[in-house]
């Protein structure tokens, strides 16, 4: 019958772009980049991050390193569990057995996960690549780099579409992933990031300010010893 024989090609379709190159690389590449995402955040962030090193936007004017430093971890790991979040077809498809399936296909189909798929992908490349140009000028010191400027700049409204995109996905994911474990990993890391942020904040209330304060009167101390052995 015609209808079934378009749901059929429509079928091979799917799983012939679940195996393309295209999709495959853009799967290596997002894995690629949780991977140094959580070694950076792991071991350089709490260990050789030096406070001249952090980004302005999340110096604060009454705020220390240490503050500025866990406002770091938190910001690296939801880019983390947003990037995730732009694997659908490895969180809602089962590629092991001939008939392929999602875990819910009447609320997450595999015609939702293809298109998804494809969307975050092509966003993803168009973000990453002027970025990467970026920095690549910038490491061999070429003024190529502010021609990148405009481009990125353009690029935030497609940055901000891709994580509405991949936070829609992740909750789709907690409740129709093929894998359970996989739902408990992201309510897991959603539970992580809310605990970071409830202690940032409590130690911002209650201990920053003073911390503060005495790094001032340490940095004064050694600054009037040294006027004095002068």
């Amino acid at each position: 019958m015609p209808e079934f024989r378009e749901l059929a090609q429509d079928i091979g379709r799917i799983r012939g772009n679940s195996n393309s190159v295209f999709v495959k690389l853009t799967e290596v590449l997002i894995i690629g980049l949780m991977t140094f995402c959580t070694i950076f955040n792991t071991f350089y962030v709490p260990n050789k991050l030096r406070e001249y090193q952090v980004p302005i936007i999340f110096r604060g004017a009454e705020t220390n390193v240490w503050f500025d430093r866990q406002r770091i971890h938190n910001a690296l790991f939801v880019f983390t569990v947003i990037l995730g979040g732009c694997l659908p077809n490895l969180s809602f498809m089962s590629f092991g057995e001939k008939c392929l399936h999602t875990g819910a296909p009447d609320d997450f189909s595999i015609f939702t996960s293809d298109r998804y798929q494809y969307l975050v992908a092509v966003l993803l490349w168009v973000i990453l690549v002027p970025l990467g140009c970026m920095g690549l000028s910038s490491i061999i010191k070429d003024q190529s780099r502010l021609f990148c400027l405009p481009i990125l700049i353009a690029n935030l409204i497609f940055g901000f579409l891709m994580v509405f995109i991949a936070l829609y996905i992740i909750l789709y994911v907690i409740f129709f992933a093929v894998n359970p474990w996989l739902r408990w990993i992201y309510l897991g890391n959603l539970v992580a990031i809310l605990i970071g942020v409830i202690i940032n904040q409590i130690y911002n209330k209650f201990f920053d300010k003073r911390d503060l304060l005495k790094e001032d009167d340490g940095g004064n101390e050694t600054a009037r010893k040294s006027e004095e052995n002068m």
